[in-house]
């Protein structure tokens, strides 16, 4: 059993982590071995995978919602990015770096929509 060494989870076993948290790791490039398998072995063992999965492939990947809830997705990501905008907009008292995040955080949510979409 191995233990996370470092983050908010530190110290907990890896099979004790949030699926969220564990997504998140899963995005991470710069982990090194052992920690990176024992992350993807769990994220496998949640979903059913082999123990020996490729080191490209996300186990989370093979999860493809419903039309009618990617469609929903989209919608929030649609108004929330509205009503963020309306908040961070240099124009309403935000500021120029803030809507750069914003729209670089909208772009990202988007793309990974798209990518599940095909």
């Amino acid at each position: 059993m191995m233990r996370m060494p470092f983050g908010k989870y530190r110290g907990c076993y890896i099979s004790s982590l949030p699926n969220d948290y564990l997504r998140w790791l899963l995005a991470l490039r710069d982990l090194r071995e052992p920690l990176a398998r024992a992350i993807r072995e769990e994220a496998a063992s949640r979903c059913g995978g082999p123990d020996d999965t490729d080191e490209s492939e996300d186990p989370f990947r093979s999860i493809i919602p419903e039309p009618e809830v990617l469609s929903l997705a989209d919608r929030i990501i649609r108004t929330g990015y509205k009503r963020l905008a309306s908040q961070m907009h240099p124009d309403t008292g935000g500021s120029h770096d803030g809507m750069i995040l914003l729209n670089i955080a909208n772009h990202f949510l988007r793309s990974q929509l798209r990518g599940l979409n095909q």
